[in-house]
Formats: structure tokens, C-alpha cells, sequence
């Protein structure tokens, strides 16, 4: 299985910040239109708390999943294809564990972040890398057909990348 970033998830999570960020804003704008300082610190508190933590998700997300060109998930290795022409091949037997991030389904998460989920691949020589779901829809799949390795699956209302991976 071959994962490449997915340009149309990545557009349609581009998407939900843009929504997020129009959303938040109305109440904001409205109350600055009627220039009524009083009242805004609290819409433009709720502003920030909506805004902020979509848009640095989906910059988390991109930006970590931008330098990859493909990642190949065959039989016995994982070949991850960097942008830069780097190609790095590694057998299942090498890799220590994998921990999947996924949203608690039962816990009702804002609608933009249960979109996010990652894998973070813990090699036994030390290295480690992210994988997130702007690789597509398959990443999911992928993860679970490597065999003989051990599979952590932490559930988390959480998806941000900084609690988790370094």
C-alpha cells in the first residue's frame, strides 16, 4: 500500500479552519461595528479559543506531512520517499512499536479536531517518525497490516502532535 499526502483532505481540513475562523468571527465584528468596546473582550476570547488551537492543528499537520513524497507499506518494509530524494527503508522486524493516536469516539470532540489522528514509529535504533492522516484515509489500514509488531493504540480527545510526538 502506497500513501502519498492527500491534497483533497488536506484542502477540505484548510476548509473547516477557514469556516472555524468565519464563524468565530461574526460575533466579534458585529459588536466592533456598533463600536461597543464593552462587549468584545468575551466574543474575542471565544474567538481565540475557537481559532487558535484549528489553526495551529492544521499547521502541525501539514507541516509535518509536507516533506514526505510517498510512504510504502509492503510485505516485510516500510519505505518512506522524502521531497528531497532521501529514501528510507526499514524491515517490520526493525521497528519497536507503533502508537496510533486516534479521537475517543464515545467523547464528543469538536467537529474539526476528530478529523485529525497520527502514528508515531518507534524504530529499535532510535529513530522515530510521525506519520498523520494528511497521507490519506488508508493510513489507518496500513498501520494495522504491519504484522508482529506491537500496535499502542491511545485513545485521545487530544490530537495535537506536541502532547505526543517530539
Amino acid at each position: 500500500m502506497i500513501l502519498i499526502p492527500d491534497n483533497k483532505f488536506i484542502r477540505h481540513r484548510f476548509r473547516d479552519v477557514i469556516i472555524v475562523f468565519i464563524v468565530s468571527s461574526i460575533i466579534p465584528i458585529g459588536i466592533a461595528i456598533n463600536f461597543d468596546s464593552s462587549k468584545v473582550a468575551l466574543p474575542l476570547v471565544v474567538f481565540c479559543v475557537m481559532l487558535l488551537p484549528t489553526t495551529y492543528l492544521f499547521l502541525e499537520y501539514f507541516f509535518r506531512t509536507k516533506k514526505f513524497k510517498s510512504v510504502e507499506f509492503s510485505d516485510k518494509e516500510l519505505v518512506v520517499n522524502y521531497k528531497t530524494g532521501e529514501k528510507y527503508i526499514c524491515n517490520y522486524s526493525d521497528i519497536k512499536k507503533i502508537e496510533l493516536y486516534k479521537p475517543i469516539p464515545e467523547v464528543v470532540n469538536w467537529y474539526v479536531r476528530s478529523k485529525y489522528y497520527f502514528a508515531e514509529i518507534y524504530y529499535k535504533n532510535g529513530k522515530q517518525i510521525v506519520l498523520t492522516n494528511f497521507l490519506g484515509p488508508d493510513l489507518n489500514e496500513a498501520i494495522h497490516s504491519i504484522k508482529d509488531v506491537p500496535l499502542v493504540w491511545t485513545k485521545t480527545n487530544n490530537a495535537f502532535l506536541i502532547y505526543y510526538a517530539d
